[in-house]
């Protein structure tokens, strides 16, 4: 099954991690217009950006974002309203503050004691929220996130 996603535009955080760079390539391939928001690593979102250029026929651009300041996600908001138009779906995916990586079955509650992560995590979809990403009016329920925990 594929959906239709054509003249969308996704906001995905945390883009260059291995879950988001699945998210992101999956909403390109269904045709939406993807913003690749990461903190560190640019090259290499720059590299993620031409490729979904390369292979889709999506618009996509590559945009540093701190998800615990309210300043970076409103820049975020501003560029891509100027350069894509306003953001239909958001995915809240970035994870900052945990030192070594670890799978899901391996982690332990402990290694999120004074994390960094469960702050973003709280801060991110609150930002974009208060940010309005989608441009959505606050009496509308078609509201597009997706809160993930993964890197």
């Amino acid at each position: 099954m594929k959906i239709d996603l054509s003249g969308k535009v996704a906001v995905v955080t945390g883009a260059t991690g291995q879950l988001g760079r699945t998210m992101v390539r999956s909403l390109a391939e269904c045709g939406a217009d993807v913003v690749l928001c990461y903190h560190k690593n640019q090259t290499f979102a720059e590299q993620l950006k031409d490729e979904i250029e390369s292979t889709w026929p999506v618009k996509a651009m590559a945009v540093m974002t701190d998800i615990t300041s309210l300043d970076s996600i409103m820049a975020l908001q501003k560029s891509v309203s100027q350069q894509l138009g306003t953001a239909d779906i958001i995915v809240n995916n970035a994870v900052t503050g945990i030192s070594q990586w670890k799978s899901v079955l391996e982690q332990d509650v402990k290694d999120y004691e004074g994390s960094q992560s469960i702050r973003s995590h709280r801060a991110g979809p609150s930002a974009t929220g208060r940010a309005n990403m989608t441009g959505q009016k606050k009496t509308q329920t078609r509201i597009s996130r997706i809160l993930t925990g993964c890197p």
